[in-house]
């Protein structure tokens, strides 16, 4: 009965259902339809509402949904929930946590003291706090397994530091020390001894490290603890002393004597000294042979106890007045395969000196100023002295030595001072100047010199470029010293003085001859054009010129052409100012002397007025050549005469033959005898004013 009370509520659901289906669908889009309310039906809400009916065990009470209640008791009840859930998680996951306690807390309880861990292995060290340095130093250590199991495989490694030696030969470094132990027992204690060397510098500190290396059973794998401890050298095993001067004058030759001292009870193997020089220091020698590379490092081989070994340096020092120079000394233990190199220090060493500079002061001055010397002329130089000392200085003497290929030794001479030809010295002591017998403290003096060159002829005769002067100054003294000593006290130095070249520019005109092909009368007629080649020859006599420059300018009347030879040269001409501009460059040294001049060939052109009728016109003016002598490192200006049209008719031809010179209209000269073989025009014009030749002046030509 009740299946078939049920299937006839069904159906009678469905029809209500369709029947509001169908109202709903008629009112859609209807003018005038009335409004429907719709109302959600709860299909499970009208079947628990009949089931309760039906039973007639209660009194039925309807359920309370949440979508009739209001938004402010839903938000309540949501939060509710939530917060249950969250509660329920909580819950569960302290059960599980509480579980693994249990579990945990029972399998050490029953399986925990078969674990081994390095928290269970103790590590102890005795030794003394300090031992002396390169004595024995013996410590004890200790290793204790507290863990119940055996360690297997075990070993004791010992790390030393820098400086360490083996007991049985202290030139032996040691470095790493292993010690096998074996099997270690639980509850066990292994006990060893250990003795090394120390080396290093006085309250050194050096570090050593002890490992325990170990096993488990049944396992490949290895571990280890370990421990550091200090241990603090307290007498160097070396003593180290250096003697030497505290101040010293500037170029002064200094001795610093090193002694190195045995505070050892044993004997030290391969023991070295290594010095480091300030800068400013030349080396000269030593007792103790070295290499050229290496000669701040000297080997000294073994020291007994008490032994003393002794290493003197010998060297110049230069610096600034008031400069403090440092000299760095180090000894210690040397490699076996380097003997001069220290690779353990047992002392080190700084000693100052200080450098006041020269004991007597000097400067040179020449010829008022320049730095350079001029052929044919006499080189003058000024010496300028003063003692900088606070202490008197004894039998000081000043020498002066004087090289060069151009000096015309003979001729030398100076002031106060005796000059010895056999020697080329020039020297002033107390015998010349009785107040270089005492110089008291701030005392002031000067001596000059003059030293006469040879002229470029000589230069270019002996074929000598880039010509110099060597002076070689010496000063010597005695002063009472340090620890009232009397100490002999010296300086030098050298000055090197260049010859600066000799520039010559000659400037003509040609018509006849030369490069470039002329037109026109000569002499030149009214009004008609006649064209010159203008020759501007630059003969440059012992040190390369650079960066040379030659200006003319030329006259209103006279037209610049614009040919030129070498075509290559770079040639300017500036129709507003009337301004040639030559780009000479680099004039090699002996141009014009044995080989040919620097030499521009350029065409300009005239048509002289009526008024200048018989007259000499001048085609080129105010010609200047500038350049930089690169030796001397000294500016070059050099002047030549005005260009005319006075052109070189008579040709002057002389030729190289037999050791003679062949010169047209004249006999044949020997060529040692004359300056002629020099080709240069200047040399000719002297040659022949000297012949009393008059009719030189018209010109002159070169040919080979």
């Amino acid at each position: 009965m009740s299946i078939e009370h049920d299937l006839e509520r069904q159906r009678e659901d469905e029809e209500a259902s369709k029947s509001r289906i169908d109202t709903a669908r008629d009112g859609l889009y209807q003018p005038g339809a009335p409004m429907v309310t719709h109302r959600h039906i709860d299909r499970g809400y009208e079947q628990r509402k009949r089931n309760t009916e039906d039973d007639a065990s209660g009194v039925w009470q309807p359920p309370v949904r949440q979508d009739f209640l209001s938004p402010e008791k839903k938000v309540s009840g949501n939060v509710e929930h939530k917060m249950n859930v969250v509660f329920r998680r909580l819950l569960i996951v302290a059960v599980v946590f509480f579980v693994l306690s249990l579990v945990a807390a029972g399998f050490m309880y029953f399986y925990g003291n078969n674990i081994i861990s390095s928290r269970n292995i103790n590590i102890d060290v005795t030794s003394p706090p300090s031992v002396p340095s390169s004595e024995t130093f013996s410590f004890d250590v200790s290793i204790q397994n507290g863990n119940n199991s055996d360690l297997i495989k075990s070993a004791i490694i010992i790390d030393y530091p820098e400086g360490a030696r083996s007991v049985s030969d202290n030139s032996k470094p040691l470095v790493s020390e292993r010690i096998e132990i074996g099997t270690l027992g639980k509850g066990q204690v292994a006990k060893k001894t250990v003795s090394t060397l120390l080396f290093g510098e006085e309250n050194a500190e050096k570090k050593i490290s002890v490992r325990f290396e170990y096993q488990v059973e049944n396992s490949n794998g290895k571990f280890s603890k370990d421990k550091v401890f200090p241990v603090i050298l307290r007498l160097a095993p070396i003593v180290l002393s250096v003697d030497a001067l505290k101040e010293v004058n500037t170029n002064q030759e200094v001795v610093l004597t090193t002694r190195v001292i045995s505070n050892s009870n044993n004997t030290l193997k391969n023991v070295a000294l290594n010095v480091v020089y300030p800068f400013g220091f030349t080396y000269k020698e030593s007792n103790i042979e070295v290499e050229s590379g290496n000669r701040g490092n000297f080997p000294l081989g073994d020291i007994s106890p008490n032994e003393t070994k002794t290493v003197e340096i010998k060297g110049i020092i230069s610096g600034q007045s008031e400069e403090d120079k440092v000299f760095k000394f180090n000894v210690g233990t040397a490699d076996i395969n380097s003997p001069e190199k220290v690779t353990t220090a047992l002392a080190v060493y700084a000693h100052q000196m200080t450098v006041r500079g020269d004991f007597l002061a000097s400067a040179i001055s020449f010829n008022g100023g320049v730095n350079y010397a001029v052929l044919g002329t006499a080189l003058r130089g000024d010496i300028s002295w003063r003692n900088t000392l606070k202490d008197p200085i004894n039998d000081a003497e000043f020498s002066l030595k004087v090289a060069g290929d151009l000096i015309s030794v003979p001729e030398i001479s100076a002031s106060d001072g005796f000059y010895d030809s056999n020697t080329s010295i020039i020297k002033w002591d107390k015998n010349t100047d009785d107040k270089l017998e005492v110089v008291a403290p701030g005392q002031t003096g000067k001596f000059s010199f003059t030293v006469p060159l040879f002229d470029y002829a000589s230069a270019i005769e002996k074929r000598i470029v880039n010509p110099k002067v060597n002076l070689a100054f010496d000063i010597k003294g005695q002063r009472i010293g340090e620890n009232n000593v009397t100490e002999n006290i010296q300086s030098s130095f050298i000055k090197t003085v260049p010859v600066i070249t000799t520039i010559s520019v000659d400037g003509y005109s040609l018509h006849d001859q030369g490069p470039l092909k002329n037109v026109g009368l000569i002499p030149p007629k009214a009004e008609s054009k006649t064209t010159y080649t203008v020759a501007l020859a630059i003969s440059n006599s012992v040190n390369e010129v650079t960066a040379g420059e030659l200006t003319a300018k030329l006259p209103n009347y006279v037209t610049y052409e614009g040919e030129v030879s070498p075509s290559r040269d770079k040639v300017s001409f500036n129709e507003n100012t009337r301004l040639l501009r030559w780009d000479v460059n680099s004039v090699p040294p002996r141009a014009g002397y044995g080989s040919n001049p620097r030499t521009l060939y350029f065409k300009v052109s005239i048509k002289p007025s009526r008024t200048q009728v018989g007259k000499i016109l001048q085609l080129v003016t105010g010609i200047n050549f500038i350049g930089k002598d690169i030796f001397a490192n000294a500016d070059i200006k050099e002047t030549s005469p005005d260009v005319t049209t006075s052109t070189r008719r008579r040709q002057w031809i002389w030729e190289r033959s037999g050791g003679r010179v062949n010169t047209y209209g004249t006999t044949n000269i020997p060529r040692k005898k004359t300056w002629l073989h020099l080709s240069r025009i200047r040399n000719i014009r002297w040659f022949g004013r000297h012949l009393g030749l008059r009719t030189f002046g018209c010109g002159a030509k070169e040919e080979y």
